[in-house]
């Protein structure tokens, strides 16, 4: 009985999979309308962006660690994307920051992430669009905040320098959000402004 059980759980696992479709992620636009898709890195276009990487710009100092998460569920059963109608997976870039300004240390968003009121302080720099002939990320941006969120949200273009030194070209842009009250009952929303330059230079290390 316990073989046959088994045998049939294989063979559902095997259809689960062979019904999911893998794409490569710079096809992710092409695609966009198609159901049950893993958007795989699969030239692993997003290698080159991967590690540590510094830049410092007067009294501004930002250390960032570039990571890749592998086939993470962006669909239906997930509950942080509880209001999608289709179920995918994609490979996700992950940057974790320090911040320094004039020797004062403002973010230092790295693992283990800090707790502050119960509140898991963790990156919210992230994404899986590659554009400008995969050279661009394009990446969902947000420092992190004590208060329940922010009235704004950001976009980061994080371009690839191919030069004897790796470099990185860090653009990020902003745009307010109207948040409704009952979002963050008890809480205040942050109005205050990102803190990291919106234009910055990296150097790999």
């Amino acid at each position: 009985m316990k073989k046959k059980i088994f045998s049939i759980l294989l063979i559902m696992i095997s259809f689960i999979m062979q019904g999911q479709t893998v794409k490569p992620i710079e096809q992710y636009f092409d695609l966009i309308d198609q159901d049950n898709v893993y958007f795989k890195d699969v030239n692993n276009l997003f290698d080159k962006f991967l590690g540590e990487w510094e830049a410092t710009n007067g009294l501004h100092y930002v250390k960032i660690k570039i990571t890749k998460s592998i086939k993470v569920e962006q669909g239906l059963t997930n509950n942080y994307r509880r209001l999608m109608t289709k179920k995918r997976f994609f490979d996700i870039i992950h940057i974790d920051y320090t911040y320094i300004y004039n020797g004062t240390t403002i973010y230092n968003v790295t693992m283990p992430y800090p707790v502050l009121n119960g509140k898991i302080l963790s990156s919210e720099i992230f994404g899986y669009i590659i554009i400008n002939n995969n050279l661009t990320l394009d990446l969902f941006y947000n420092e992190v905040t004590n208060e329940c969120n922010r009235d704004k949200t950001g976009n980061l273009k994080l371009t690839y320098i191919n030069s004897v030194t790796p470099q990185l070209n860090w653009e990020r842009t902003e745009k307010q959000i109207l948040m409704p009250d009952s979002f963050c009952t008890g809480n205040q929303i942050d109005t205050s402004p990102y803190k990291i330059p919106a234009n910055l230079t990296f150097i790999k290390l």
